[in-house]
């Protein structure tokens, strides 16, 4: 494709005409003359100044017998040492049973599984249950939507933890269609972006990461943020910065007739004799075993390969005809031969001759 027109806009969400710096309303510059089709994000500064638990996502549900309660933990950034010991707390200060409770990690001498081990006491030996609804499953290491029930006074996460669950941002904008979503780029949050720093992405193929253009002449346009789950995500006042390019592309009418070299698969037939050497073998009754042996130093695609063989049929039909490896794995089970040989073989005398003297067994 070959870029024939384009401009570029600078975003900066400080700049906005409303909304919030997670999700906004922009005013760009529309002339006439301007006739693009495809819109592209070429870099975007994102603060990385959303939490690892956010609000509205920091819940779950405790569930100890009858009686049941909400754990919240505080909105914020977590380690797993201050995640641990502040869920520790809230589960004992909540608990409507004043089941007392203990949060374990693996220690230096066993293997680290990445997992938290809770542990709990009562005096009515009660199994609680930890139900998850929302995003804080994965901060500590359950399945969405899961149900999880202490046995024996002891639940372990069923998964490693994920203090990061925000990995990857989703930049969305009405500007453009991407088929059933309205996103604009996916950008990764890499583990060496530390908390309130900066998050930058680049586009190195402008053509590949392009999206329809929605409108041609649109002067305002909306953009906003969210997580893999459709959550936007709260940048609690910081403000991102995007450069977004608008283009408009024909098909080339260049060819290039330099001669190239390429490389393709290409087959080599081999024909492979029983390993007796005989070419030729005799089927008993009960039958017998022919076997072939492949030579180790070629590889065999057995989807192109096939037998051939002259079978002249015995007083005694022959009813099936196997292939399998030395280690007994089955390549070929042909049951029914004799049924199927009288069908494909070649009829040496009239049909009516044939209808009248052939019988099927």
């Amino acid at each position: 494709m070959l870029i024939t027109h384009k401009k570029i806009f600078y975003i900066n969400s400080h700049n906005r005409i409303s909304g919030t710096n997670s999700k906004f309303k922009y005013n760009i510059i529309y002339y006439p003359q301007d006739r693009f089709d495809r819109v592209a994000l070429l870099q975007a500064t994102i603060p990385k100044s959303f939490y690892t638990v956010g609000r509205g996502l920091n819940t779950f549900e405790l569930i100890e017998d009858d009686q049941s309660t909400i754990i919240s933990i505080p909105v914020g950034n977590y380690s797993r040492k201050s995640l641990q010991d502040t869920l520790e707390k809230q589960l004992n200060a909540l608990s409507p049973n004043n089941v007392k409770y203990a949060i374990g990690w693996p220690t230096s001498q066993q293997p680290n599984t990445g997992k938290y081990i809770f542990t709990c006491a009562s005096t009515r030996d009660i199994q609680p249950i930890f139900s998850f609804t929302n995003q804080l499953f994965r901060h500590l290491g359950f399945n969405k939507d899961s149900t999880n029930k202490f046995n024996n006074n002891i639940l372990e996460s069923t998964n490693v933890i994920n203090l990061q669950s925000d990995n990857v941002l989703f930049i969305h904008s009405d500007l453009c269609s991407n088929g059933d979503d309205d996103i604009l780029q996916e950008v990764y949050s890499a583990a060496g972006n530390a908390d309130f720093s900066n998050i930058h992405w680049q586009n190195y193929d402008v053509e590949s990461y392009s999206k329809q253009l929605v409108s041609n002449t649109k002067t305002s346009f909306t953009i906003y943020l969210t997580d893999q789950d459709g959550n936007e995500v709260n940048l609690n006042g910081t403000y991102r910065i995007y450069r977004i390019k608008k283009m408009e592309q024909a098909i080339s009418n260049q060819f290039d007739y330099r001669q190239m070299v390429g490389s393709g698969p290409q087959y080599e037939y081999t024909r492979v004799y029983p390993q007796a050497g005989a070419t030729q073998t005799t089927v008993y009754q009960g039958g017998n075993d022919t076997i072939f042996e492949i030579p180790p130093t070629k590889a065999f695609n057995l989807s192109r390969s096939w037998f051939q063989f002259t079978f002249t049929l015995p007083a005694t039909n022959g009813k099936q005809i196997q292939v399998f490896t030395r280690g007994g794995t089955y390549l070929m089970d042909h049951t029914n031969f004799h049924l199927h040989s009288k069908m494909v073989t070649k009829i040496n005398k009239k049909l009516n001759n044939t209808l009248n003297t052939f019988t099927l067994q």
